[in-house]
């Protein structure tokens, strides 16, 4: 189910995607690991950064209802802000569905192992999102560990989320899917457990709202 989270003003829609879909992800990383290296396009201190080899049109049907559900909140909160907004026009159009694409790099994975990591930064396009394919238990056990024990290293593999001075830790689960705008600061931090943390991102550009 959907949830609509607002650690600061920006939306941030977090979700479970379905087993079919984790399946299809799957099922498509060897030959991610062995396609083109997207690193010289991205900021991540991640040696395995590569290309999703997955057929374009079952990606863009796997993912469009979790953007759908996206677009429908954000566009009920600006009904209700324009609605007690007097110095507002009130827009009562009702969003049917939104149009776009994924860029010219499409999705790709992240293949992150021990000591490697994700510097703060943030992304393009009209709206970003991560997909968490394999997050090992082991990272959690070791961030609980660390914690136990007075290390300072308490955030092993955690998403750090970052606006207006204020930021936001999430620990994510395998299957989870996050979306969020793309100039919204986040950066992944190292674990050491040796283990390897699996997970897409993609952004959609060109993005188009139809109404009712």
């Amino acid at each position: 189910m959907q949830e609509n989270l607002y650690p600061f003003s920006p939306l941030v829609c977090r979700d479970t995607i379905s087993d079919g879909f984790h399946e299809f992800l799957m099922d498509g990383l060897d030959g991610s690991c062995d396609g083109y290296d997207y690193s010289k396009h991205l900021a991540g201190n991640i040696q395995n950064q590569k290309a999703g080899d997955y057929d374009p049109q079952l990606f863009y049907d796997f993912v469009n209802p979790y953007v759908q559900g996206y677009f429908q909140q954000e566009h009920r909160d600006s009904l209700f802000f324009h609605a007690n907004d007097p110095t507002q026009e009130s827009n009562e159009q009702k969003l049917d569905h939104v149009t776009y694409d994924l860029g010219p790099l499409g999705p790709w994975v992240n293949f992150m192992k021990p000591h490697e990591y994700n510097p703060i930064h943030r992304h393009n396009g009209d709206l970003s999102a991560i997909i968490f394919i394999d997050i090992p238990e082991e990272i959690d056990q070791e961030r609980i560990h660390n914690r136990e024990n007075g290390l300072q290293s308490c955030a092993s593999g955690l998403v750090d989320f970052w606006c207006y001075n204020t930021n936001w830790l999430v620990s994510p689960k395998t299957k989870q899917i996050l979306l969020f705008p793309p100039n919204l600061l986040h950066g992944v931090y190292p674990f050491s457990s040796n283990v390897q943390r699996i997970t897409m991102s993609f952004n959609l550009h060109n993005l188009q709202k139809h109404y009712e």
